[in-house]
């Protein structure tokens, strides 16, 4: 964590995952121990993005607390990232916050601004969703009460 502004704590949520990224990540809290700062939950199941970011919001977090979800294959560019954050959440009467994205090919070296695009029906039918075009999502940031406000029985994959 390379970042210049230190009132943070991490939740990482293994949405029962079947790589080996569970045990890098272990590894990488042991030999890089942050007090206080890092939380690694495991589920027994898969519950799904939105039931793992109540989750984290309910159990991790105070209500004025600030969500700043990165998936397991983005990282953050910069050490002012949670920085200018805060200084939105802290400046403005804010909810939800996005970022733009930067969009870095590794098979053909190409970097880009970007917008994601959204998944074809094709796609949904066929549950193909790591195939074909790479789609990167910015990061997206929420007002912990902002979750709060959800019922968690609407959060359930059924």
């Amino acid at each position: 964590m390379n970042q210049n502004y230190t009132n943070y704590k991490i939740v990482i949520i293994d949405d029962a995952s079947t790589d080996q990224n569970l045990e890098i990540i272990s590894q990488y809290i042991e030999e890089n121990p942050v007090p206080q700062k890092i939380y690694l939950v495991q589920n027994k199941k898969r519950e799904g993005t939105v039931f793992n970011i109540h989750n984290a919001a309910t159990n991790y977090c105070l209500p004025d607390d600030i969500l700043l979800l990165v998936d397991g294959d983005d990282e953050l560019l910069g050490i002012n990232v949670f920085k200018v954050f805060n200084s939105v959440y802290t400046t403005r009467n804010l909810e939800v916050a996005y970022s733009n994205l930067i969009v870095n090919t590794v098979n053909t070296k190409q970097v880009k601004d970007g917008w994601s695009s959204d998944y074809s029906e094709e796609e949904k039918k066929r549950n193909t969703y790591r195939d074909g075009v790479t789609r990167m999502y910015p990061v997206r940031t929420y007002k912990v009460s902002t979750f709060l406000k959800i019922e968690e029985k609407n959060l359930k994959n059924d």
